[in-house]
């Protein structure tokens, strides 16, 4: 009987401890990044019309945008203005692109794959997102 009552007790501090852990709002000093310290973001596209607005936001959001990194396999109609994922010029040497026609596309992890294997390059921090 104690047992049960110890494992009961054992099982609510925990989740007490989870509860009291997720409440805590992070800062921005939780994420601060040492000067020479880099984030790579990686971004399967397929037939997405918002990547180049996703691009935008990423870098004119960043604090410290010549730290980011971007990896983008596009797998669009090569023909489509619309889903074409433009870069401003100003961080063109930071994006790193792939480029397939939909018609050849096999997924959100064979792109990530492909971006891990083929566009990442060691950075610190390395970020999975979507294009949307």
């Amino acid at each position: 009987m104690i047992t049960i009552i110890l494992i009961i007790c054992i099982f609510v501090l925990n989740i007490i401890t989870i509860i009291l852990t997720a409440s805590k709002k992070c800062t921005t000093e939780d994420f601060q990044l040492q000067d020479n310290q880099t984030i790579f973001v990686s971004i399967p596209s397929y037939r997405e019309a918002e990547c180049s607005k996703t691009l935008d936001s990423l870098f004119s959001e960043s604090r410290n945008p010549y730290r980011i990194f971007v990896g983008v396999f596009e797998q669009n109609d090569l023909d489509s203005e619309k889903e074409k994922c433009n870069v401003n010029d100003k961080y063109k040497s930071q994006v790193r692109k792939l480029k397939v026609p939909h018609t050849d596309a096999k997924g959100p992890l064979w792109a990530r794959m492909h971006i891990a294997k083929d566009l990442y390059k060691g950075e610190n921090y390395y970020l999975m997102i979507d294009a949307h």
